[in-house]
């Protein structure tokens, strides 16, 4: 219950608009699993200037260097570095054209993915909770499902060596507004690490060409 055998993988962007929402997020959790291991993954931010660096890991002074008279930024990101056990940054790429009908946001797919694999890289617990940065969880009660459902009897195509939880919500009907086959929700991914890492090991980059399959079929 206190984290011991938990890692968290925080995946997403560090924006200047979200930072503090990051932080707040990412001490949310420090505060709920005390002992579990804590990785944020920056998949993009608009302040770092990552060529300070010298690998993948971030140095909260190379992170704080934009924020030299903005108080209040520069205690988001003290505070996601004393939360987090690891902060690294993933491969960069370019967001997408929509490939939702109702929105013309950018489809950031490609920054999730690599954000998510440079994550579940450093994961070294039993357990594993990748989610995105922009949500958190508020309370345990998730750990009740799963153990209520991980052990259940499955058929004989299963892939994984226990169940693992995956939100109904943004499961999509690709016959619906978002015309994305075969998307179970990337809102988060709860299992055995081994799982949670093959779940992700094969997923490549989205092409242009497959983003935009559905503009004109």
């Amino acid at each position: 219950q206190d984290g011991e055998l938990l890692s968290i993988v925080i995946q997403g962007s560090w924006l200047s608009k979200n930072i503090q929402d990051s932080a707040l997020i990412c001490r949310h959790w420090r505060q709920m699993f005390p002992k579990a291991e804590i990785i944020v993954s920056v998949s993009t931010s608009d302040f770092i200037d990552f060529s300070l660096n010298t690998d993948e890991r971030i140095c909260l002074e190379v992170a704080c260097a934009s924020f030299k008279i903005d108080t209040t930024r520069r205690e988001a990101l003290k505070i996601l570095f004393n939360a987090a056990d690891i902060i690294v940054k993933a491969h960069d790429e370019l967001p997408l054209p929509s490939i939702k009908s109702d929105t013309q946001g950018l489809n950031h797919v490609n920054l999730q993915i690599q954000a998510s694999k440079a994550g579940l890289n450093h994961v070294s617990r039993k357990y594993t909770l990748r989610i995105r940065s922009d949500l958190c969880l508020m309370s345990k009660n998730f750990l009740k499902v799963y153990k209520k459902h991980a052990l259940k009897t499955r058929a004989s195509y299963s892939t994984f060596t226990q169940r693992i939880l995956i939100p109904e919500i943004f499961t999509i009907n690709p016959l619906t507004l978002y015309r994305m086959p075969f998307h179970y929700s990337d809102w988060f991914h709860f299992g055995l690490s081994k799982d949670i890492k093959n779940l992700w090991k094969e997923v490549r980059n989205v092409s242009f060409a497959d983003s935009i399959h559905y503009e004109n079929h």
